[in-house]
């Protein structure tokens, strides 16, 4: 259906406003309106997907066979990747809730929610109380193959887990987007991901999550290609950094040891610890402090804080401004209960 069908066949059922936006890679989208009632719907793309957004408000309901009409012509717009329609809880009434979803239903389309966890956590679909996503049979096929693919980088990456100086994550923390696993190969940094470029997928090596980021990628075949590509650029990697960490090594993780631990003192603490540790071996300390999930978290009440690292604790008093690294395991548990005592 071309856009002029579209509008007679809308226009035909009471709704007279229709405005088409195009700001090409920047997004798209279309608005429907009747005397009473906005249908808007704005597109937003994922690597593995085009993704449409909708939102609707207003007495006047559209109706099923109009909804799908749209629905298709957004279809012919993009096309080459599967697509994904979502709607955010809060944004509408239950009573368009409800209707829109009872659409999808009808017409057979599969909600996300209802993949496995580990589906989800790889593709990101957000809170299931809050947000629906759905798309067609075909297309959760597609999306579902994607995201075993990003299973095999992590299975690699778990593989290398125990090495002291590997380290990977898809958390916010430490990368922008969803589909991204952020690594750490002996000092040096890199975000591992998949695209899809006319129908075909790449696995691919950025030194940052930007377009212009791209250090690497190989066309896959396979899943097994992913191990096999991975694993030859993480064993050169590791080579040419071994021998660069003789020489230098950056406070990467060190950094972010302090942030979790609230502490903006970085170079006075950094200094301190120097006279026990190489810079290395605070960097390996500091990897296994972020790993650790049952890890000692900061404490601090309104006058101290207390943290941990290796077997030693850093104390800072918000009185004096006083830094102090304490070696002594009797003294470390003496100010653990005055600050917890002193809690709020």
């Amino acid at each position: 259906m071309n856009k002029e069908e579209l509008e007679k066949k809308l226009t035909k059922n009471g709704w007279n406003e229709i405005i088409e936006k195009d700001n090409g890679r920047m997004g798209y989208s279309l608005h429907i309106g009747s005397k009473n009632s906005d249908v808007f719907f704005r597109s937003y793309s994922r690597v593995f997907a085009n993704g449409i957004s909708i939102n609707a408000k207003g007495r006047k309901k559209i109706k099923k066979d109009d909804f799908f009409s749209i629905i298709n012509y957004l279809k012919e717009k993009r096309t080459g990747k599967p697509f994904i329609f979502n709607m955010r809880k809060e944004n509408m009434t239950n009573s368009w809730n409800d209707l829109l979803e009872s659409y999808f239903e009808k017409e057979k389309y599969r909600n996300l929610h209802t993949l496995n966890s580990e589906i989800k956590q790889m593709i990101y679909m957000g809170s299931k109380s809050k947000e629906k996503y759905y798309t067609t049979k075909e297309d959760l096929k597609e999306i579902e193959d994607y995201a075993y693919y990003l299973l095999e980088i992590e299975k690699v990456a778990k593989e290398h887990e125990t090495e002291a100086l590997f380290f990977y994550s898809y958390e916010k923390e430490y990368v922008r987007t969803s589909d991204h696993f952020f690594f750490s190969i002996e000092d040096y940094q890199c975000f591992i991901s998949l695209k899809i470029e006319n129908k075909l997928l790449k696995l691919c090596v950025k030194k940052d999550s930007s377009p212009r980021g791209l250090l690497k990628e190989w066309a896959i075949d396979k899943k097994e290609d992913i191990k096999k590509y991975l694993q030859e650029y993480m064993d050169q990697i590791e080579k040419k950094q071994r021998v660069r960490n003789l020489y230098q090594m950056s406070n990467f993780f060190f950094k972010h040891y302090c942030v979790k631990n609230d502490i903006f003192e970085f170079e006075n603490v950094r200094d301190e610890l120097l006279q026990y540790y190489t810079t290395k071996e605070m960097e390996e300390i500091s990897i296994n402090f972020l790993k650790d999930k049952k890890r000692k978290e900061v404490i601090k009440n309104a006058v101290e804080e207390l943290c941990f690292f290796d077997d030693k604790a850093i104390h800072f008093s918000y009185k004096t401004g006083e830094l102090k690294l304490i070696l002594d395991q009797e003294e470390i548990n003496q100010h653990i209960k005055e600050i917890e005592k002193n809690i709020s």
